[in-house]
C-alpha cells in the first residue's frame, strides 16, 4: 500500500511538471492577452517576481505555434478589439523595443526574448494600473492617456503593464510583463 501511494504520489509531480506548470503559464499569460494559448509552445521563459507580497518583477515569454495551431490564434487576433495590427506606432515601438526592462535587470525585453523586426503581425499594449473608473486601458489609447502620443523625448511608463507582438511569419509570439 505505501508503495502504491509512493508511486501514485511521483506520477502526479511529473504530470504537474511536463504539463501543469506550462499550462498554469499559459492560461496566465493568455489571461492577460486576452487570448487562448494552450496550443502554443513555450520556448523562452523569464520570471523575476521575487517579492512575494509585492508581486514586483518581470516576465518575458515566448511562444511558438505550429502552422495549424496558428490559424486557430491568428483568427482569434484578427477579431480581436485590444490587438492592433502592424505596422506598430512610434510610440509603442519606443516601448517595445527600447524602454522595457525588468527592474532588477537592466537587460532590455528584445535582447531577453530574441525580439526581431515585426512588420507583419499584432501588436498589444495595456496600463495595468488601476485608474479613476477602474478599468484597464489597451492599446493606442493607452499610451495617449500616459502621455507616450505624441512621442516628445523621454517617457514615464506606467508601473504595472503588458505588452505583446505576434509575428504572422513565424507564428511566434512575444510577451513582456512588468510590475513595479
Amino acid at each position: 500500500m505505501k508503495k502504491r501511494t509512493i508511486v501514485l504520489i511521483l506520477v502526479a509531480v511529473v504530470v504537474y511538471i511536463l504539463v501543469g506548470r506550462d499550462a498554469g503559464i499559459k492560461y496566465r499569460l493568455g489571461k492577460d492577452l486576452q487570448l487562448d494559448l494552450f496550443l502554443g509552445k513555450i520556448t523562452t521563459y523569464f520570471d523575476n517576481h521575487a517579492h512575494v507580497w509585492h508581486n514586483d518583477g518581470a516576465t518575458v515569454a515566448v511562444l511558438r505555434f505550429s502552422e495549424k495551431n496558428a490559424e486557430h490564434l491568428e483568427k482569434a487576433l484578427e477579431q480581436s478589439l485590444v490587438w492592433s495590427r502592424t505596422p506598430m506606432s512610434e510610440e509603442f515601438y519606443h516601448v517595445a523595443y527600447e524602454r522595457s526592462h525588468t527592474w532588477a535587470e537592466p537587460e532590455l525585453f528584445v535582447d531577453m526574448a530574441k525580439l526581431p523586426e515585426i512588420t507583419n503581425g499584432y501588436w498589444f499594449f495595456v496600463d495595468q494600473d488601476i485608474h479613476g473608473n477602474g478599468t484597464l486601458v489597451y492599446g493606442q489609447k493607452a499610451l495617449e492617456q500616459l502621455g507616450l502620443y505624441p512621442l516628445t523625448g523621454e517617457i514615464d511608463l506606467p508601473g504595472r503593464y503588458a505588452l505583446a507582438l505576434y509575428d504572422l511569419d513565424t507564428h511566434t509570439l512575444y510577451y513582456f510583463q512588468r510590475n513595479l
